[in-house]
């Protein structure tokens, strides 16, 4: 039990940023919301794991695979985007 709080815990905080992001207009999935998502997913897993829940563990482990691609894809975006702008500047030279 004390692990599924903490692990709903760190959930929650990254729920928390991507809110206060939103709040400030900005529309992209935060780096530190995912991150944190990502570490409160591993440990419901654990969680589900050692007390015997393998079907909960089981749907965490999906939304873990999920998260991490959505992570994956921002981050791969990030630097095809950094990459485009450098280039372009590159060109104006």
């Amino acid at each position: 039990m004390e692990n599924t709080l903490i692990g709903l815990t760190i959930v929650s905080l990254g729920w928390l940023i991507q809110a206060i992001y939103s709040w400030k207009g900005r529309k992209d999935v935060q780096d530190w919301f995912l991150v944190l998502y990502l570490i409160g997913v591993a440990v419901l897993i654990f969680d589900g794991f050692v007390n015997d829940l393998a079907g909960m563990a089981i749907l965490n482990l999906a939304s873990f695979v999920f998260a991490l691609i959505v992570w994956m894809k921002v981050n791969n975006s990030k630097k095809v985007g950094s990459i485009v702008k450098s280039s372009k500047k590159a060109r104006r030279r």
